[in-house]
């Protein structure tokens, strides 16, 4: 599943997320992909925030 291929990645970066991933962090991971996809065809949704920087 792809969120899971994504919290691999996320405790690949120490220095994002520190030393100690607790099953209290994963839970809170998929429960706020579940309720990002409430009301759609699918299990598990992300959102994503546009940043843009001006010069």
């Amino acid at each position: 599943d792809t969120l899971d291929i994504k919290m691999d990645a996320l405790r690949c970066h120490k220095s994002q997320v520190g030393d100690d991933l607790s099953r209290d962090w994963e839970e809170r991971m998929r429960q706020r992909h579940k309720t990002l996809a409430e009301g759609e065809d699918y299990e598990l949704a992300e959102a994503f925030h546009r940043v843009e920087l001006r010069r």
